[in-house]
């Protein structure tokens, strides 16, 4: 997978917001609050494919927590960013 590339962290006033485009007419932005951790994360892997266990490593290297946590954490971090549409599935690799 891979974060939805149309969304644009800004930081704005000591906050790091997402600015999501939108379909609606009015051309209004949904706005997506990131914590530090999720703000790590996004740019560890803006414009970069990655799964789950990429996730639970950059967690352990860059935080003092258990890999067990660390895998709780990275599920929990996908799931929360699917739902919030932060994430593209990325296209198959061609088979040759």
């Amino acid at each position: 997978m891979k974060l939805n590339s149309q969304c644009k962290v800004r930081h704005i006033e000591g906050e790091y917001l997402i600015m999501m485009p939108t379909r609606e007419a009015d051309g209004s932005q949904t706005v997506v609050g990131l914590n530090d951790t999720s703000n790590y994360l996004w740019n560890k892997f803006l414009g970069r494919e990655f799964d789950q266990a990429d996730v639970a490593e950059a967690l352990l290297d860059e935080f003092d927590v258990s890999p067990d946590q660390a895998s709780a954490d990275a599920a929990r971090w996908l799931q929360d960013a699917a739902a919030a549409g932060l994430l593209e599935q990325s296209s198959p690799q061609p088979v040759v």
